[in-house]
């Protein structure tokens, strides 16, 4: 699935939108797609970096206001590898490094985040787990670098992700 945009309106979205506008605008095709089938069986069809652009939607949806925990536990955990997929493809090597991180500490206390089946036990989390504090504010500083690599990626290799049409 390539999604279209007309050449001239995509100049003009990268030359006035921030990083974070173009992510969004990219991805939202493929949210509609995801919405509209109340699946996420698109991903099996995108190539590493759209999956990126997919999934970069759903962490910023829960790790600003959350952290990892809240993505954690609902149930997003999966993501994270294939995300982890498009950054290499980007060369962002440090977010990688954070959500690896990530990655080893869910499933070193996974029966933690098993039991928390109620919203009293959810936010015992926090204190359970502190070690994701860390890695929360580790991922809000590399972000801006994180959208800033995507970004420049998809200026050299559009036609991966997005169909351009005269």
């Amino acid at each position: 699935m390539k999604p279209s945009i007309a050449i001239t309106e995509w100049s003009e979205i990268l030359a006035n939108q921030s990083d974070e506008a173009i992510i969004d605008f990219v991805a939202a095709p493929f949210h509609e797609k995801i919405y509209q089938d109340q699946s996420f069986d698109l991903l099996d069809q995108l190539n590493p970096i759209q999956k990126a652009f997919v999934i970069h939607h759903y962490i910023m949806m829960h790790v600003p206001s959350g952290g990892f925990i809240q993505f954690i536990h609902n149930e997003y955990v999966s993501l994270i590898p294939e995300f982890m997929e498009g950054l290499k493809v980007v060369g962002d090597y440090k977010m990688v490094l954070i959500l690896d991180k990530v990655l080893v500490e869910y499933v070193q206390h996974h029966s933690i985040f098993k039991a928390a089946h109620t919203l009293e036990l959810f936010t015992k989390l926090y204190d359970q787990l502190p070690q994701f504090n860390a890695l929360d504010e580790q991922f809000k500083n590399a972000y801006l670098t994180m959208n800033s690599l995507i970004v420049a990626y998809l200026k050299e290799h559009v036609q991966e992700v997005l169909s351009l049409t005269v």
